[in-house]
């Protein structure tokens, strides 16, 4: 009897021991994946995830756009936010031109009625 109740705890406790265990960084990744602040001179780039923030303002450091950043940031997002929808869904855009005048896009998805 203290044989079976011995497997029993195993057979409950073992299962938590196996769980998912954190994958290793690729040499040369100059992404981190833990950073909270985004910062380029002239330029914000916030996003649901830190290394698409960080892709998007190398974008810009390299000498793109807010648009190649946005696009840029779109798909590093499909990359590590699968799950967000990304390119292809909706969205709001915040537009500031060369002459100084502003724009809002509100582009959001409609589900079927």
């Amino acid at each position: 009897m203290q044989l079976r109740h011995t497997v029993f705890a195993l057979l409950l406790v073992l299962p938590a021991c196996a769980g998912p265990q954190p994958s290793g960084v690729a040499a040369g990744w100059k992404y981190a994946d833990q950073a909270r602040v985004t910062d380029a001179a002239n330029a914000v780039v916030v996003s649901g995830s830190p290394i698409a923030s960080q892709v998007g303002r190398d974008v810009l450091q390299a000498g793109g756009n807010a648009i190649d950043a946005a696009v840029a940031v779109g798909f590093a997002l499909a990359v590590v936010h699968p799950e967000a929808g990304n390119i292809g869904g909706g969205g709001f855009l915040m537009y500031r031109d060369a002459g100084g005048a502003s724009y809002s896009l509100d582009y959001r998805e409609e589900a079927p009625s």
